[in-house]
């Protein structure tokens, strides 16, 4: 959601959006690792900044971790997971919706 959202601006067209972030979802194709979102503002940051995006990302994630135990969606969607990959957790949308303010400040 993302990529698709951001990409745009930085010369990734949509269909090509959806096939990068395609196996970002629920932790790493339904794996339970790094959120997508956050891997997909990671990539936003990427594409802005370049060689230089390291310290966007890590100013990202910290504040994400002040507020989370963690980064993965095995750590943000514990009761939820064991279903997650294939109905999404209502808990995603309220934490798209706050990477994309962080990656705000980022920007």
């Amino acid at each position: 959601a993302i990529v698709i959202a951001y990409g745009k601006e930085y010369g990734v067209e949509r269909e090509m959006a959806i096939k990068l972030g395609s196996s970002l979802g629920a932790g790493v194709s339904g794996l339970g690792e790094v959120c997508g979102a956050i891997t997909g503002a990671s990539i936003i940051l990427g594409l802005k900044y370049g060689n230089d995006s390291n310290i966007h990302v890590r100013n990202l994630a910290k504040k994400f971790k002040e507020k989370h135990k963690g980064l993965t969606c095995r750590t943000l969607l514990t009761e939820d997971y064991p279903v997650i990959y294939k109905t999404h957790s209502k808990r995603c949308l309220s934490i798209i919706s706050e990477i994309c303010d962080l990656l705000e400040q980022e920007l």
